[in-house]
C-alpha cells in the first residue's frame, strides 16, 4: 500500500490535497513520476468537483510525460485521456495546451501517436487526419536529402 492510499484510508484527503497544493505553489519540481497525481485528481474531484480537479489531471500528464510514447504507461495515459473525454469534453483543447508543457524546459511536448489517439477519442477525426498528413509531409521533408533508392515493392 502506498503512503497516499494509507493516508486516504485515514480520512486525510483534505490534508493530502493541501500538501500537494503547497508543493505546486512553491514550484517544487521535478516531481516524482508516478500515479500519485492520478489519485490526487480523484481526491480533488471528490472535494472540489470537476473544475477544481482539472488542473490535477493536466499536472499528472505533465509529470508523467504522458504525451510521449516512451515515458508513461500507455494504460495510465489512456485512463487520463478517457477522464478528459468523460468529464471535460468541452475542454479538450485547453487540456492539450495545458498538459503539453515540458517539465524540464520551456518547450512543449506532444507525442504524435498519443495526440492522434486523443483527437480520435475526442471525435476530432478531421483534425487527426490533418495532423497525420502534416506528420507525413514533415517526415518526407526531413528525408528529402537522403540518398534513398526507390523500392520495387511500393
Amino acid at each position: 500500500m502506498s503512503w497516499l492510499k494509507y493516508w486516504r484510508g485515514q480520512g486525510q484527503d483534505e490534508t493530502i490535497l493541501s500538501y500537494f497544493e503547497y508543493f505546486y505553489k512553491n514550484n517544487n519540481k521535478p516531481f516524482v513520476r508516478d500515479v500519485y497525481l492520478d489519485e490526487v485528481f480523484d481526491i480533488a474531484l471528490s472535494l472540489n468537483g470537476k473544475d477544481g480537479a482539472f488542473k490535477w489531471l493536466t499536472r499528472s500528464v505533465i509529470e508523467n510525460i504522458s504525451w510521449e510514447e516512451n515515458y508513461s504507461s500507455w494504460e495510465n495515459t489512456k485512463k487520463r485521456f478517457h477522464k478528459v473525454k468523460d468529464l471535460y469534453p468541452d475542454k479538450w483543447q485547453e487540456f492539450i495546451i495545458n498538459s503539453s508543457e515540458y517539465k524540464y524546459g520551456d518547450e512543449f511536448l506532444l507525442g504524435k501517436s498519443h495526440l492522434v489517439y486523443f483527437l480520435i477519442l475526442m471525435k476530432e477525426i478531421d483534425l487527426a487526419k490533418q495532423i497525420m498528413n502534416k506528420f507525413v509531409d514533415l517526415l518526407e521533408e526531413d528525408m528529402a536529402d537522403l540518398p534513398l533508392k526507390e523500392t520495387d515493392w511500393l
